[in-house]
């Protein structure tokens, strides 16, 4: 389903003056119903290209590429008394943090509440379909959104992502009501709140973050950091993600076959003609001389934890998937994984040493925190 683009109810903000309407009209809501759109599997530096709003029969449809100043709209995302609707928050979260520097409060997230209640299908389209027939089209989940102009096709699917975030929103909320859980699931809106930004520059690939990269002689592995450090300068030259440059797949078959020449190159998985007669000399050489390069140590890791924090860790994973098995949801809603390593470290002695590991979770404190400390405590094994 798609929403249709009826000038009286959607709304394209791409100046000022649309921008000022927008935000005077949603200071008014009591809830709105937000997604974005990013361009990431089209660039090297990944960026918000549009931000949709849904509120009391309207939809926004707000573009930071043409709009210019967005920070006013820190009002509607950090107000306590606005309800900001997400589906799988956590991401949209992190880049709107690092674009704009919004903060957020009063969040209610449709995927964690999903996934609280113990959904076997959790994203947005299956939700939609299973609790109302509501069938998106989600052709454009992949689109290029950084390209201008939109296509009204790719505008009504912005649209509809935020258009039954509301209806889904009451649903779930009044299950969570029903099952006991909403204090539980407000801990977790709480905490997406306050999320990191995402990082501002994409992380740096080595050869030891490549899957099967330690498992290589330490020549491969020279020639495999050659590769890494070619593929990010290209990839932040030519302004795409790395792996349009080459493929992490492609780069452990090259260091693997060591190919001597372009035609062996070419014939290689993952990486093919087009990369082969536009790179194929490039990364033979570096393939051949970062062989003999001093390879970049791969850094130490941590030490191994005591036998007190493995058997603690070990009892507390036990407890926590039986319990989620008991509730029929998912282990890591009964206790978040974070938290549970905090407190298989600290190894709790008393009730007040609990409570104030699980200061952010006070509902599953509650609940279940006699039951953990009993488990802390328990060193029989």
């Amino acid at each position: 389903m798609n929403v249709e683009l009826d000038p009286k109810t959607v709304h394209i903000v791409n100046d000022t003056d649309s921008l000022e309407n927008c935000i005077e009209q949603l200071r008014r809501s009591k809830e709105v119903a937000v997604d974005t759109e990013s361009d990431s599997l089209f660039v090297y530096f990944e960026k918000v290209c549009l931000i949709q709003i849904s509120a009391d029969g309207q939809s926004y449809v707000i573009d930071p590429l043409e709009t210019g100043d967005l920070s006013e709209l820190n009002d509607i995302f950090s107000s306590p008394d606005i309800l900001k609707i997400f589906h799988a928050a956590e991401y949209d979260l992190m880049c709107l943090k690092r674009d704009f520097g919004f903060e957020f409060a009063n969040l209610f997230d449709t995927m964690i509440a999903a996934r609280m209640l113990g959904k076997k299908e959790i994203g947005l389209g299956p939700l939609l379909e299973n609790e109302f027939g509501i069938h998106l089209d989600k052709r454009y989940q992949k689109a290029n959104w950084g390209v201008r102009p939109l296509s009204q096709e790719m505008l009504q699917y912005a649209v509809s992502d935020t258009r039954f975030l509301s209806l889904l929103k009451d649903k779930l909320a009044a299950e969570l009501k029903e099952r006991d859980m909403e204090d539980m699931a407000q801990e977790d809106f709480q905490r997406l709140c306050h999320i990191h930004p995402a990082p501002s520059e994409p992380h740096d690939c080595y050869w030891w973050k490549v899957n099967g990269g330690v498992e290589l002689t330490p020549a491969e592995q020279g020639a495999l950091q050659g590769l890494c450090e070619f593929r990010e300068s290209e990839a932040r030259v030519r302004d795409l993600p790395p792996f349009k440059i080459l493929s992490n797949n492609a780069m452990v078959n090259i260091v693997l076959e060591n190919p001597s020449n372009e035609g062996t190159l070419r014939r290689l998985k993952g990486v093919g003609g087009a990369v082969a007669r536009r790179y194929g000399r490039t990364i033979l050489d570096i393939n051949k001389s970062w062989r003999r390069k001093k390879r970049i140590p791969q850094p130490v890791l941590q030490s191994r934890p005591a036998n007190g924090i493995l058997s603690r860790r070990e009892r507390l994973k036990t407890w926590r998937k039986n319990t989620g098995l008991e509730m029929d949801v998912p282990s890591d809603v009964i206790l978040p994984r974070d938290v549970l390593e905090t407190i298989s470290e600290v190894g709790p002695r008393s009730d007040a040493e609990l409570e104030n590991l699980m200061k952010d979770l006070p509902a599953r404190y509650q609940r279940f925190g006699k039951k953990i400390l009993e488990i802390s405590l328990n060193e029989s094994d």
